[in-house]
């Protein structure tokens, strides 16, 4: 079904522009959500005041910037607006090249002269520099309160030597506005799609902890009836139930779909049947949007095979922060805490429908689909009898990976899997590393207290990996028989054996008694039931395979077997040397 098809209505009506860009500030189609805007005027208004408004991609921020630059200068302000996308890499190589470049953009936005000559000296420092030249040169020139924007600052994340002066440097100015007329004018609104995960810029030096955080929400309900009539569609003809249950209050994507609407409205009924059906499609009104994320996704395997892991948890799962924030910047997840959940219906089932096919490592390359190959996707929507029974064979292929005694993964998954990941950290350069847990003495405690016990006891370990091994990317396996392996990619030698030690005391806190009065073996066994691990961790390297990882940490466990059992040791190095360490 093509949309070409629906009775296109004629006008210039600002609502007919396609949804590609921030709202300007006079725009019919704007919806508040207070108190926020409320609470951004007012915080502009004071001296010295820093406003961080946060929130991913199509969410609105850059439309509510515009509105709180329209108010300032409607109160008389100066106001500056740097967007930090138009950086040049010239210009981030260094402290002292960028603060330079800032100089002289704020010096152009607030209509004055470059005057760096006169003020920079190489021998206090570039942020000294920079720092007296916009007190003694720019603010004096100005002599009224200025609002500077840094517009996706979060672009300078990317270059932690650069941000980890810079962000300190705006806190500073914000300080110094607590005694200092000149600083009291300046009022600064940092706009970002996700936060910083550095351990310098997140410390008691960054803005990040200082002024007015925002975070712009999804729509309400009664929001999206509200932007539904700015569109002139009329709510009662309008789907609000089941479209904000696909998008969640999203709003570019309500944008996109009352867009649409809008041009058809000589056949609304029609239009709303097939938007419904095909949304989740290479054939619906999202597909251009949706598509933008195959090339991102592309060039980031670790953080596409998270993400097709998290579409299978029905639940809240915790990610590693760094790919949390990724993927909340893209607009694909919302965090609550540390965890997180798919952003909306929308993403989970087009990446479900398409996602397996193109981003997993087995995939070949020139499989991504471009922008203007429609051929690979199906050329109808899914019928949904068939994608039903396409969820039903997708959830028996999961059981078949699945152990039936401790419900971990199997062999067969482990190997797979491995095999995939080990791709992903070579084609990255980033280490990956494997644990293999054996429970100790389990044959003599099989042959000693039974089948059952030891069937029980298989269980109470399985269920004590599975929920230390927490989140979509790590996982767990039985390998055979009591042994289990752990997959942990990224994590270097020393992050694998603290993380194995930490599993090694859960088991034995599981307190498991292994003594009886049928018991003949006491002098060998603990008092409880332990486990051994073996430690490996390699960068892959394309002399290596992901057998020889398992081989090493193979070799690792019986060291740590031989050195008495209920311990840890580690193999360390990438000619996989083994070097034994007994953990206390």
């Amino acid at each position: 079904m093509s949309f070409a098809r629906f009775p296109m209505i004629e006008a210039s009506d600002p609502r007919l522009d396609y949804p590609s860009g921030p709202l300007p500030p006079d725009s019919p189609l704007y919806v508040s959500r207070p108190p926020i805007e409320e609470q951004a005027y007012q915080t502009l208004t004071k001296p010295g005041s820093v406003l961080r408004i946060r929130a991913p991609q199509g969410m609105g921020k850059t439309s509510l910037c515009l509105r709180l630059i329209a108010m300032a200068k409607d109160y008389g302000y100066v106001t500056a607006r740097l967007d930090f996308r138009r950086i040049s890499r010239e210009m981030l190589r260094d402290e002292n090249s960028f603060l330079k470049w800032f100089c002289v953009q704020l010096s152009y936005l607030l209509k004055t002269t470059p005057n760096l000559e006169e003020y920079w000296d190489e021998h206090v420092g570039a942020k000294i520099s920079c720092t007296y030249y916009i007190e003694d040169y720019l603010l004096p020139a100005v002599d009224c309160p200025v609002v500077i924007w840094l517009q996706e600052v979060g672009h300078i994340f990317d270059y932690p030597q650069i941000a980890q002066e810079f962000l300190p440097l705006l806190r500073s100015w914000h300080e110094e506005a607590k005694y200092s007329d000149s600083w009291q004018q300046v009022r600064l609104i940092l706009s970002y799609r996700t936060e910083v995960y550095t351990l310098h810029t997140v410390s008691y030096q960054s803005p990040f902890n200082v002024g007015l955080p925002l975070r712009l929400p999804y729509f309400t309900i009664a929001q999206v009836e509200q932007l539904a009539t700015h569109y002139g569609l009329a709510p009662s003809a309008t789907p609000i139930v089941p479209l904000y249950a696909l998008v969640s209050g999203h709003p570019l994507l309500l944008n996109l779909a009352f867009y649409h609407a809008r041009q058809c409205q000589d056949a609304i009924a029609d239009f709303w049947h097939h938007f419904m059906r095909e949304a989740s499609t290479e054939r619906g009104v999202y597909h251009n949007h949706l598509r933008q994320y195959w090339g991102f996704f592309s060039e980031h395997p670790t953080l596409a095979e998270t993400w097709l892991a998290l579409l299978d948890s029905p639940n809240a799962v915790k990610l590693d922060p760094v790919l949390a924030y990724q993927l909340e910047g893209l607009g694909l997840i919302r965090l609550e805490g540390a965890m997180a959940t798919v952003s909306c219906a929308l993403y989970r089932n087009y990446f479900q429908l398409y996602g397996r096919r193109y981003l997993l490592p087995e995939s070949a390359p020139d499989a991504i689909p471009e922008a203007a190959a429609i051929a690979p996707f199906p050329s109808d929507p899914p019928d949904p009898q068939l994608y039903q029974l396409q969820q039903e064979n997708l959830t028996l292929r999961q059981l078949a990976y699945l152990d039936p005694l401790t419900q971990l993964f199997n062999r067969g998954y482990f190997d797979q899997h491995l095999a995939k990941y080990w791709q992903n950290a070579l084609c990255e350069g980033y280490p990956i590393a494997i644990l293999l847990c054996d429970i100790d003495y389990f044959k003599l405690y099989n042959d000693t207290f039974g089948h059952v016990a030891g069937d029980d006891t298989l269980r109470k370990v399985a269920q004590v990996l599975k929920q230390a091994v927490n989140g979509p990317f790590y996982f767990v396996a039985r390998y055979g028989g009591e042994e289990f392996a752990v997959v942990l990619p990224g994590a270097d030698i020393s992050q694998a054996v603290a993380f194995a030690e930490h599993l090694r005391s859960k088991i034995q806190n599981l307190a498991i008694p292994v003594q009886g009065e049928e018991t003949v073996v006491d002098h060998l066994l603990h008092e409880v039931v332990t486990a051994s691990f073996g430690a490996a961790s390699v960068i892959p390297q394309a002399k290596y395979t992901p057998l020889d990882l398992l081989t090493v940490a193979d070799l690792a466990l019986y060291a740590a077997k031989r050195k008495g059992r209920n311990r840890v040791c580690a193999a360390d190095d990438p000619d996989f040397s083994i070097v034994h360490s007994q953990l206390p």
